[in-house]
């Protein structure tokens, strides 16, 4: 115990990496990585006190979450360390803006279910935190996965050219553009590093892969402000860093929280999301379950929604396409707002 004191007071004033360390047991290891996280994150009031309170539990580099390591073999993309610096990034935006920050609710227990939620949601949209850019197939339906043994994980359901401006406008989307452009000017690479062609560059990226040029136009604004960069010319910008991979995610989850500020049940947390491929949802549910169990958290019943009406009148929201306005007056059974991931398994 005394060498671990030491240990981790030399590192609190050292900027010292945890695999830098040689000989270390696996005790050793947490109490190195707890040092190194608390050094080197971003501080603000909600991530300081969702850590005081649940930080043991989530584990120094969210361990819970099943979030990589720095000394893995294979260097992780999504930790947690960069999460949480995204958290506290885009409420100092937020507060300058004057609009409500993420992580923003007075109940601590609930800070920790919206983590949860996004969390159980998000592992399994970049299948199981090894994606930033969807793994598309060809036009053709062809996967370039199937033609290298080493290549894990497949492809997703879509195909590069699924998300163009001309298909938003069939699909019923009010801005089939981002920033009236149809193609980034900066093009794009696939998940495979070929170049594509710029039409074809709205396919998924970052944390809630996100698709689809007007919902990118959706995030230009904040990613503009976090970086300087242009995110309608350069989305693959969004993961360079997996730190701006997070910080769309919250920014999307904030664009569109509603239904979890209204009710925080798993069931809300899909609203928000809105995969429309369901079959993995027993999957997203397995883990919001299991993890608000090890945080001892007991999670929100449903309330029963009322049988939806054979006939009536709608209100069109803001930003509504034909397709959207389908799906959510027929209870999910239109195509969803936003083309979601379909991974092999």
């Amino acid at each position: 115990m005394r060498l671990f004191v030491v240990l981790f007071a030399v590192l609190a004033e050292a900027d010292v990496n945890p695999e830098v360390c040689v000989d270390c047991d696996s005790e050793d290891m947490v109490l190195l990585a707890h040092a190194h996280v608390e050094k080197h994150r971003d501080s603000c009031p909600e991530v300081d006190a969702l850590l005081k309170d649940y930080g043991e539990k989530i584990g120094p580099t969210g361990n819970l979450f099943g979030l990589g390591e720095a000394w893995q073999e294979v260097p992780a993309f999504y930790t947690w360390k960069s999460y949480l610096s995204a958290v506290c990034q885009y409420n100092k935006m937020a507060v300058a803006d004057h609009v409500p920050t993420f992580l923003g609710e007075s109940e601590t227990k609930v800070k920790a279910m919206t983590v949860v939620a996004m969390m159980a949601n998000l592992k399994v949209e970049t299948l199981h935190w090894t994606a930033c850019k969807e793994r598309v197939r060809m036009e053709d339906g062809s996967c370039p996965c199937d033609k290298d043994p080493d290549c894990k994980g497949g492809c997703s359901g879509g195909k590069i050219n699924d998300y163009t401006s001309e298909k938003a406008k069939i699909a019923g989307f009010t801005i089939t553009t981002c920033n009236g452009a149809d193609a980034p000017a900066d093009g794009c690479t696939d998940f495979w590093g070929n170049k594509v062609d710029p039409k074809n560059c709205w396919f998924g990226r970052g944390a809630t892969q996100l698709t689809w040029p007007g919902n990118y136009q959706g995030l230009e604004a904040i990613v503009q402000k976090a970086s300087s960069v242009d995110l309608c010319a350069n989305p693959d910008s969004i993961c360079d860093k997996d730190q701006m991979a997070w910080l769309t995610a919250i920014a999307y989850w904030q664009q569109n929280s509603k239904p979890w500020d209204e009710a925080h049940t798993f069931e809300s947390s899909l609203e928000v999301i809105r995969p429309a491929d369901k079959s993995a949802n027993p999957q997203r549910e397995k883990y919001y379950c299991e993890w608000l169990k090890a945080l001892d958290i007991s999670p929100v019943k449903p309330t029963p929604r009322p049988p939806m009406p054979d006939h009536g009148k709608t209100t069109v929201k803001s930003g509504e396409g034909c397709w959207q306005i389908a799906d959510r007056c027929c209870d999910g059974q239109a195509r969803g707002h936003r083309r979601r991931i379909v991974w092999d398994r």
